[in-house]
């Protein structure tokens, strides 16, 4: 049953990482704990302090696709790796938190325990010439000698084999004695009692012999080993030991399978292929983006479950079809800057899963980006994304409106993988529908927040976007105050939240806004109007009103309103009557 179990001993758990009861899942770090951390170990547990729970999930065999490995027996510092275990007809225990403690304790106690520490002025290579091999050792004197770690009350120290021979006991130039511990299995009977008449034979003082008989209690005796069991869920097995691990540098579920997805990939290194691709992109993407694309374009899941990157999901949907998935992560990407967005204001990566589905699913990742064919999707996608990001369509509950988002495409993914999209067109109308995430009335909160937005905020350049819809993406431009800056800071009791804020900014190509400068609004209209002043007001958003700077007050709230009856316009809201005008 799960829950936590009746604690075992150190010797108990060895014995099971000895028969192959313990193995390591291959999402698990890499061991990486030093010489002191293993030495304070052992102080910790002769002083009797608790060394924290684990926490175990039993498997079953051949009902799961991840990879085990086995506990490490030696150590090379910065070398070593786990060997995978590839047979397993037996149910076992996989190890999801306690991997480095069982490591220690394994390295310090197993008869061929060896930890390799690199030599000073070495070189950093694989090659026993450049390290020295140590054994664990316990001073059973501990006299007034300096100890090489503080505030230890049970020295412990990794003693180099060259110095020890690998004696049992080796005694030191303070005539201290050492006892190397991996022999204690030597002076252990039957019943897990300590042979004491045996340790007499090596002259040990009454004291050392006490300290030696403590030891052999802890590891063969006291029940410190303490741990969790989950045997019925391997998800919510893994989703408590990413809980517990939270602290620090967090293992999420992403890292996890990403480290599924390396193991089933068959050909070539799939953490090089998905970095090399990442950095071909215009934008920062993370790993956890490219398996919910994954999920996204090919599972019936969306949401991470531990059995989603098996091996016939890696191999099948994803190595077969890797060189048009890469294409397709750039041109998706590619496209989105062209659009005018940058890391800053693509405020959510995950936005993009439906670009990402209709341009792979109709083949068009070679067209997309710049072919006259695809104009028309282009011009779609865009006006898509720019009303999903300012109307928030990615909440917290992000896979249930991904889902939602991919039932516009297909009801049944299973049978749509790898054909053809049922549409040419970008579904625009089709995903806004079933998000609902357009309002369909008039909302003065929403107004007001999207417009009191100032020019810095990440989401400006999306509303302004969409108050410019027509701005040619081949272009560049700026954030431009219409009233300029210096001017604004001038009139007593302006708020700068209001002469900052969308209502006083436009989209300006940028060798316009560099000639424009800081010159007066009603200055810069006079010069740049010619002789329709109406038209060049309606295109740039400018209500008919005085423009000087002292008629700032009047000039805001009528842009506010002309702003507001824009928005509705573009994002296909009802109209006010008293907001449709350009007065």
């Amino acid at each position: 049953m799960s829950g936590f179990q009746p604690a075992i001993t150190i010797k108990n758990a060895l014995n099971s990482i000895l028969k192959r009861e313990y193995l390591i899942p291959d999402f698990q770090r890499d061991y990486t704990w030093g010489t002191e951390q293993i030495e304070r170990l052992f102080d910790s547990i002769m002083k009797g302090y608790p060394i924290s729970s684990m926490l175990f999930c039993k498997i079953e065999p051949k009902t799961t696709d991840w990879n085990f490995y086995q506990f490490l027996e030696s150590y090379t510092e910065g070398y070593s790796r786990n060997t995978e275990c590839n047979s397993n007809d037996r149910p076992f225990y996989a190890v999801l938190d306690g991997q480095q403690r069982l490591t220690s304790l394994n390295l310090a106690l197993n008869k061929s325990g060896t930890y390799s520490t690199h030599k000073l002025r070495k070189r950093w290579e694989d090659k026993p010439e450049n390290f020295e091999k140590r054994s664990f050792y316990f001073n059973l004197t501990q006299s007034q000698a300096p100890s090489q770690n503080l505030d230890v009350e049970y020295e412990f120290l990794w003693l180099e084999n060259e110095k020890t021979n690998e004696d049992e006991i080796y005694i030191d130039k303070y005539k201290q004695k050492w006892f190397k511990c991996n022999c204690l299995d030597r002076y252990n009977d039957d019943n897990n009692n300590f042979d004491i008449e045996q340790a007499m034979d090596k002259n040990l003082t009454k004291e050392e012999r006490q300290r030696l008989n403590k030891l052999h209690n802890k590891i063969y005796n006291a029940q410190i080993i303490n741990y969790y069991l989950e045997d019925e869920n391997s998800d919510k097995a893994v989703e408590i030991f990413i809980r517990i691990n939270s602290g620090g540098t967090p293992l999420t579920f992403a890292n996890i399978l990403f480290s599924f997805t390396v193991a089933n990939w068959k050909k070539g290194n799939f953490r090089e292929l998905a970095d090399k691709m990442l950095s071909n992109l215009p934008f920062k993407v993370n790993r956890d983006f490219i398996l919910k694309a994954f999920l996204f374009l090919f599972h019936k899941e969306i949401r991470y479950q531990i059995n989603s990157f098996n091996k016939d999901f890696v191999s099948e949907k994803i190595e077969k079809n890797w060189d048009k998935l890469a294409k397709c992560f750039e041109a998706t990407f590619n496209l989105i800057n062209r659009f005018g967005f940058d890391d800053k204001t693509l405020t959510g990566k995950l936005i993009v899963m439906p670009i990402l589905y209709f341009i792979y699913h109709n083949n068009i990742e070679n067209e997309i980006v710049d072919s006259i064919s695809q104009e028309k999707n282009r011009d779609l996608i865009k006006i898509w994304l720019l009303r999903a990001i300012a109307c928030n369509a990615i909440s917290i509950h992000s896979d249930n409106i991904l889902s939602s988002m991919r039932k516009v495409f297909t009801d049944d993914i299973e049978k749509s993988f790898f054909k053809t999209s049922k549409y040419i067109d970008f579904p625009k109308d089709e995903i806004e529908k079933s998000l609902k995430y357009i309002r369909l009335s008039n909302d003065n909160d929403f107004f007001n927040e999207k417009l009191s937005l100032r020019k810095d905020n990440a989401e400006t350049f999306t509303i302004l976007s969409l108050l410019y819809p027509n701005l040619n993406s081949q272009l560049s431009f700026d954030k431009d105050h219409l009233h300029p800056f210096d001017s604004c800071k001038k009139i007593e009791n302006l708020d700068v939240k209001e002469y900052d804020s969308i209502v006083n900014l436009q989209m300006l190509e940028k060798s316009l806004n560099r000639s424009k400068k800081n010159q007066p609004l009603e200055d810069w209209v006079k010069e740049k109007c010619g002789d329709n002043r109406e038209k060049f007001l309606e295109e740039y958003l400018i209500p008919d009103v005085d423009l000087s700077i002292d008629n700032f007050t009047e000039f805001y709230e009528k842009r506010k309103q002309l702003l507001i009856s824009k928005l509705k316009k573009v994002l296909g809201m009802k109209q006010d009557d008293e907001t449709g005008d350009n007065k």
